[in-house]
């Protein structure tokens, strides 16, 4: 991996990139993992989330599938391969020319794929007023009355080609704390193609 040896700070937060131990064997290339030093709690952490989005756009190639989860997730990784075979890569999706003794070849447009929301996916959420609530938003933070489309963080799958656009849209946002709103539903908006970048990922427990 590019990353290798990395010591140094994503954003504002110190980090050093780590090996896996050889007890901890990794299936693939990918064996390492990003130590972060800082003091999480539910306010701080769209700073982790920026953090992990800017190491996949520096180290990963665009139309690598970046997942985004949280630590009680549990995904049987075939069962979601199959998943997205199916329902998502699918070679007629994306046609390229191939000037080459008169064919042509398809290919899966995977940088071209949308958000995929594979925890959940919320169209008309609202914001929580309740000063007593861990996610209280105030009129000052947000007068709307409805978040835009987004998912929640549970799980959410996107090309790094948009998780590059997304962290470069957050180094000129307003921080929200409430990470998964402001990631994939006010991000998102910025991208300037409505709501077509965003879909339901599942309807049932496929994985």
């Amino acid at each position: 991996m590019r990353s290798k040896g990395f010591s140094g700070k994503f954003g504002e937060i110190p980090a050093k990139i780590l090996r896996t131990p050889k007890t901890f064997p990794s299936p693939t290339p990918i064996s390492e993992f990003i130590n972060f030093f800082l003091c999480i709690f539910f306010r701080t952490v769209p700073d982790k989330v920026l953090a992990g989005m800017q190491w996949a756009s520096d180290h990963l190639q665009r139309n690598t599938l970046y997942s985004s989860m949280d630590d009680d997730i549990v995904v049987h990784i075939p069962n979601l391969v199959s998943f997205l075979k199916k329902n998502f890569l699918k070679p007629e999706l994306c046609q390229l020319p191939w000037h080459g003794e008169g064919k042509s070849w398809g290919r899966t447009c995977l940088e071209d794929l949308p958000l995929l929301c594979v925890y959940s996916y919320q169209a008309r959420d609202t914001p929580t007023r309740f000063w007593f609530s861990k996610w209280y938003i105030s009129y000052k933070d947000f007068p709307g009355r409805q978040w835009p489309a987004y998912c929640r963080g549970g799980m959410y799958i996107a090309p790094v080609k948009m998780i590059d656009s997304l962290f470069q849209i957050s180094r000129r946002m307003e921080y929200l704390f409430l990470d998964d709103v402001w990631i994939t539903g006010f991000m998102r908006r910025k991208l300037e193609m409505g709501d077509s970048n965003i879909v339901v990922g599942h309807r049932k427990p496929d994985f």
